[in-house]
């Protein structure tokens, strides 16, 4: 579970250095990155729901 937090900070991070990278080159293709990135981040978030449920039905 720890792996999925430290994913969903990593992605996180990807997504505000493209859009911050967006708004100082005007780059449609850092806009895309960073929704990739925000995609990425919401997959992992699911994920790590998803294993924390199973942690808390297993103990």
């Amino acid at each position: 579970m720890k792996k999925e937090k430290w994913m969903i900070v990593f992605y996180l991070m990807i997504s505000l250095i493209c859009l911050g990278f967006y708004f100082l080159l005007s780059g449609l293709v850092m806009l895309i990155f960073a929704g990739i990135a925000l995609f990425g981040a919401f997959v992992q978030f699911l994920r790590y729901r998803i294993a924390k449920q199973a942690y808390v039905k297993k103990s």
